[in-house]
């Protein structure tokens, strides 16, 4: 797995060991068509440069990378497994940009929940396709005001959320549709 664009463009982006086996993937990075679609809409639509970045059910950490890479001045790394903070801590070491990321090993709505003062210019989430709670991580993280919320989800899944001060478009590759929110 690669970085798209940006300063760290082609570096490479770690994988937990264990991540994959035979019998199906415990982790399901968003594949580098996906990433480069889903930043190619954001990219019209604001600017990274100095930006603050939370990446929500982090796994590989390859947004958050991805926004760093394009310019963002921090980014913030929610994770509740070891293995998959430790890969990111890794991708930071060898990218150079340790100094630039935050790690929270912590479960993603847990964290909203205690963070609501916090400001964050951009929010992705990618939580697991089976998950069942994006109603409560959408109003969550539309409570921070992000200037922009891109949720990842499988493209069969079908869901409605009030978006509240937010213009919402909706992005299908392949598998993944994304949903961004945007500030009006």
């Amino acid at each position: 797995m690669r970085i798209i664009a940006g300063k760290y463009r082609s570096r490479k982006i770690w994988l937990p060991k264990g991540s994959f086996s035979k019998k199906g993937a415990s982790l399901r990075p968003t594949s580098d068509r996906a990433r480069e679609t889903l930043f190619d809409v954001l990219s019209i639509e604001a600017d990274f440069e100095n930006s603050v970045c939370l990446d929500l059910y982090a796994g590989t950490g390859a947004l958050g990378f991805e926004a760093l890479s394009r310019g963002a001045g921090s980014a913030a790394f929610v994770d509740l497994s070891p293995k998959n903070l430790e890969a990111i801590k890794r991708t930071a070491e060898e990218l150079g940009c340790r100094g630039q990321i935050y790690m929270f090993k912590e479960d993603s709505l847990h964290y909203l929940r205690g963070n609501q003062d916090k400001t964050f210019d951009f929010i992705f989430a990618d939580p697991p396709y089976d998950y069942n709670k994006y109603n409560e991580l959408t109003e969550l993280v539309i409570k921070m005001r992000p200037i922009l919320f891109a949720l990842e989800t499988s493209s069969s899944r079908d869901w409605t959320f009030a978006s509240r001060g937010y213009a919402i478009r909706e992005k299908k590759v392949g598998s993944a549709k994304f949903s961004i929110f945007i500030s009006k």
